[in-house]
């Protein structure tokens, strides 16, 4: 008879007759490793308490607490443990009474071994058959808690509207619309399938992270760069450990603060520009040319130096730092039309009807005087501030244009005088050239070495408009 069932059970023996209390418990342990013993009822029950018993083997007669009591009590503790009751009577009442409070096996004196065994394999067999059912009620428990928490955890990413993804067991279990709307979908099912490809979303370039491998304790740090399928986008990603039913995952969000980046940059670029404009106005005798404000600054220092060598100034090195301060890392053109996609290039090669009908609007501006011709104008503007808004290199430009736009909205048009109208329709004209020389040389021809060629020239256009509406350009000269 096997007794594998048996033997990793603890089974709790009550029997106040010591002859054959020890020896029923030497033959229990040559079958089963965990064998309680108690000489009566009392004792019993405490030991009960104190141990996890798997079955009860007790006699009936047994002083300070009979079986059938110690039974009641530890019924009331746990209903489903498992009884063999051992007894040298067999009239009715003990019988009758075993049955009520839900003993299993009855067993008659003197015991035979062979049947207490098979009596015990009955029973370990019903007590691992509810091991087992206990194992797979949870189990389904489980998996229903599981389920529903992703569904929750779905639904609650959806609602967000910042791209979020979940990783669970090294994979990408889930993903909110808003992150699937930032990728194109060969990316995203890609990503979706082999999350060693996650890094691949990132674009590797401008000084921030290029993997999320590198995330930091620090979220003010964890700063990257994505591919859209417009352009490109800044976020700040915040991790966050979290559970999805019993297992461990990752949540990530991914928050857009690509215009607060870029307006730190407008920002840098205008003090930049401020510097170089106060330089040319103070330290340059002749007109300030077009192309005189397409050279670098250095140059534009050293030809200054050679004009009149008998002139002489100092800048601080802050100064000196600003006026020297490029962008790091460079583009060639060609590089980065490879890059974006070709809905982007149409809607750039739109600019050319802009350029023309703004150039137009200008003309008669200047023209004809007629300042009601402003509000067509900053229409154009705001469009072609549009399309520069599409690529995220060239969203101060954007802003530049934006803040112009505003200025030409708040204005009081009634202080626009004939002079005033001819030197704004000027430094506008030079806008919409430098427009078409960006559009041209980087787009059509793409031959230029750097994409950020015409940045400075660009805002150092903006910022004479700016001033101009604002009447500060006659104090900035003085």
């Amino acid at each position: 008879m096997s007794t594998n069932l048996i033997k990793g059970l603890t089974i709790l023996y009550a029997e106040d007759e010591e002859p054959i209390r020890v020896l029923v418990e030497k033959r229990l342990k040559r079958v089963c490793e965990n064998v309680l013993v108690g000489a009566d009822g009392e004792e019993g029950l405490e030991l009960f308490k104190k141990n996890r018993v798997d079955i009860i083997v007790t006699d009936i007669s047994m002083p300070k607490m009979d079986g059938l009591s110690m039974i009641s009590k530890i019924k009331e503790i746990n209903s489903d443990i498992p009884i063999i009751l051992t007894t040298a009577h067999s009239d009715e009442e003990h019988f009758l009474d075993s049955i009520e409070i839900g003993v299993d096996k009855y067993i008659i004196k003197p015991i035979k071994f062979d049947a207490l065994i098979n009596a015990l394999e009955k029973l370990a067999q019903l007590v691992r058959d509810r091991e087992l059912a206990k194992e797979y009620e949870k189990k389904i428990i489980e998996d229903r808690v599981n389920e529903a928490t992703k569904d929750i955890t779905k639904k609650l990413l959806d609602a967000s509207p910042n791209p979020t993804f979940v990783i669970l067991n090294r994979e990408i279990k889930f993903f909110n619309r808003a992150f699937a709307e930032i990728l194109e979908s060969e990316l995203l099912e890609l990503v979706s399938k082999d999350i060693t490809k996650l890094d691949e979303i990132i674009f590797k370039k401008g000084g921030y992270l290029d993997s999320f491998d590198n995330l930091d304790d620090d979220i003010s740090t964890n700063i990257i760069s994505i591919k859209q399928n417009r352009g490109r986008k800044i976020y700040k990603v915040t991790p966050k450990n979290i559970k999805i039913g019993s297992e461990d995952a990752t949540l990530f969000t991914l928050n857009d603060i690509t215009l607060l980046e870029y307006q730190k940059l407008k920002i840098e670029n205008y003090s930049s520009l401020l510097e170089g404009y106060i330089f040319d106005v103070k330290y340059k005798k002749r007109e300030i040319t077009t192309e005189d404000k397409k050279l670098p600054l250095e140059e534009r220092i050293e030809e200054s130096t050679q004009e009149d060598k008998r002139e002489k100034f100092s800048l601080s090195g802050e100064s000196m730092a600003i006026l020297r301060r490029s962008h790091e890392h460079k583009t060639s053109a060609k590089e980065y039309v490879d890059e974006i996609g070709e809905e982007t290039i149409e809607q750039i090669q739109e600019l050319e009807e802009l350029e023309n009908e703004l150039f137009d609007y200008i003309q008669t501006l200047q023209e004809s005087n007629d300042v009601t011709i402003i509000t067509l104008i900053e229409q154009k503007l705001s469009r072609i501030g549009a399309v520069f808004n599409i690529l995220i290199e060239f969203r101060d430009l954007a802003y530049a244009i934006e803040q112009l736009v505003e200025l030409f909205r708040d204005i009081d048009r009634s202080t626009f005088d004939e002079a005033k109208i001819k030197k704004i329709s000027i430094y506008l004209k030079a806008i919409v050239e430098e427009v078409k020389s960006w559009r041209e040389t980087i787009f059509v021809n793409q031959d230029a070495i750097d994409i950020h060629y015409l940045d400075a020239s660009f805002f150092s256009s903006c910022l004479q408009v700016e001033l101009e509406l604002n009447n500060k350009s006659s104090k900035i000269e003085q």
